[in-house]
């Protein structure tokens, strides 16, 4: 062995020294994270508390401030109507009361409760503060009428008849309690017969397409030349595709469901040449394109009664 030459290490421990290094390092990275994730964790914590604090403080100084604060009480409960519903049974339906604090109230629940109502059209409702509650409401618009099984009546709005708007909507009878005025003489809708009760369901739309048909008609009618010349009685939809109208008049006409502002023309023209001959329609029937059959009544039979006064449609009242 050469005298200056260093004596060869332990490789064994110097090993072992290493294995003992890379443990060591492994826990202390252990325990930082252990240490990071404490530290995360109650900020997270003292984050959600203090969130969650906010929003309670928030919440009863809103409950105290605003909807318990008297300052905000409903004193003045404003509701008009553009028909013939009472507006003490639409305060009941809105359910609400002298002294609820505005804020509090539901306006949506109170627009859905009074729209379940089959003679509600639309409903508007706003507050105005600090002490007001408005609530306008818009009502169907009623052109006939048809008469539930079991029901015998004659021409005339009377309880037992279900109504019709022009958007084929059911309206149930109202009660005498329900309304604010009680029917008058001239309230009264053509009848509808002859179509199944079962194809249509009370506070709904009729999805029979004779009884939409028919409807149709009466819209068209209402703006054609024979508005104020004729007033129709009843329909009879028993037969596919054909309207069979009995007006006020005693005149019978026959129309089919297709072409209906066409054939209201032909009616009218047949009309005039009736009134220039002092000759009145008995039976007419215009669902034939040429030629259609005509009877004239007999000239011993007694005059016509006039159609009432055209109604305006709609006929809302114009306060509201």
């Amino acid at each position: 062995m050469w005298p200056f030459q260093r004596k060869p290490r332990n490789n064994k421990r110097q090993d072992r020294n290493q294995v003992l290094n890379v443990k060591l390092s492994d826990k202390e990275q252990q325990r930082a994270r252990w240490r990071w994730a404490r530290i995360l964790f109650m900020v997270s914590t003292s984050l959600m508390l203090l969130i969650y604090g906010a929003w309670r403080g928030v919440d009863w100084m809103l409950d105290r401030m605003v909807y318990h604060n008297p300052a905000y009480a409903l004193l003045e409960l404003d509701i008009q109507t553009d028909g013939v519903l009472a507006v003490d049974q639409l305060r009941r339906w809105a359910g609400v009361r002298i002294e609820d604090n505005l804020f509090s109230l539901d306006l949506p629940r109170i627009k859905r409760d009074l729209e379940l109502c089959s003679a509600v059209q639309s409903v508007a409702v706003e507050r105005v503060l600090p002490h007001t509650l408005k609530i306008r409401v818009a009502e169907r618009i009623p052109v006939a009428q048809f008469l539930p099984p079991g029901v015998r009546s004659d021409q005339g709005a009377t309880p037992g008849c279900y109504q019709l708007d022009t958007d084929a909507w059911i309206l149930l009878p109202l009660t005498a309690q329900q309304r604010s005025v009680a029917p008058q003489p001239d309230e009264r809708y053509p009848l509808l017969t002859g179509f199944a009760l079962a194809q249509v369901r009370p506070g709904r739309q009729a999805e029979s397409s004779p009884v939409r048909a028919a409807l149709q008609f009466l819209t068209l009618f209402e703006h054609s030349p024979m508005a104020g010349r004729a007033e129709v009685q009843q329909i009879d939809l028993s037969v596919p595709g054909l309207l069979q109208i009995l007006t006020v008049q005693n005149s019978q006409v026959t129309l089919r469901t297709r072409d209906l502002e066409k054939q209201l023309h032909r009616w009218f023209l047949v009309y005039e040449t009736g009134v220039r001959q002092s000759n009145h329609i008995a039976t007419l029937d215009l669902s034939v394109s040429e030629n259609a059959p005509l009877r004239w009544a007999e000239s011993s039979v007694a005059p016509p009664p006039a159609p009432r006064a055209r109604r305006p449609l709609p006929y809302r009242r114009r306060h509201v």
